[in-house]
């Protein structure tokens, strides 16, 4: 699979594929406040790609102290947020999603580059693509942007039976 799908700047975020509401999103993922970031899937194309958006605003408890003075978004939660994006992907992608959504999903290696910080008031668009699927887990190329790119890499996902 190209990596040029995902990782052109210039490439038209909306697309054709599935969308999904708050609710949906809250349904797929196990996080909950403060930690969900997913507000909505603007683009899912099952077994490809997946395009989603978080609302970054002011009154997140995590801008009290990064930093008082400047608030910027912290890098580990722009990782987060390009996690769950790719979790949703991943999970709906899959032969069996029931099954599927029963299983916890953890970060196992992310090799990210930020270019540009992320700023309350801020949408935060999230892309990621499958590069290769494996019965344990999926190795994803991610993007974040706000207009323009502001982290970019890889993420290595693990998976784990609840049962």
């Amino acid at each position: 699979m190209s990596s040029a799908a995902v990782l052109d700047p210039a490439r038209a975020v909306q697309g054709d594929g599935e969308k999904l509401d708050f609710a949906q999103v809250r349904d797929i993922l196990v996080h909950r406040f403060p930690l969900l970031m997913i507000d909505r899937v603007q683009c899912l194309e099952r077994g490809k790609r997946i395009v989603a958006v978080k609302n970054v605003t002011g009154n997140e408890i995590h801008f009290l102290g990064h930093f008082p003075a400047r608030a910027i978004m912290p890098g580990v939660l722009i990782i987060e947020a390009m996690a769950q994006a790719t979790v949703i992907l991943d999970t709906l992608s899959r032969e069996n999603v029931e099954e599927e959504r029963k299983i916890t999903k953890f970060l196992t290696s992310a090799e990210i580059r930020f270019l540009k910080p992320v700023l309350p008031g801020d949408q935060l668009q999230l892309e990621a693509e499958i590069v290769k699927q494996i019965e344990y887990g999926v190795v994803a190329r991610v993007l974040a942007r706000v207009e323009t790119v502001v982290a970019r890499g890889e993420l290595v996902l693990g998976k784990r039976s609840e049962s």
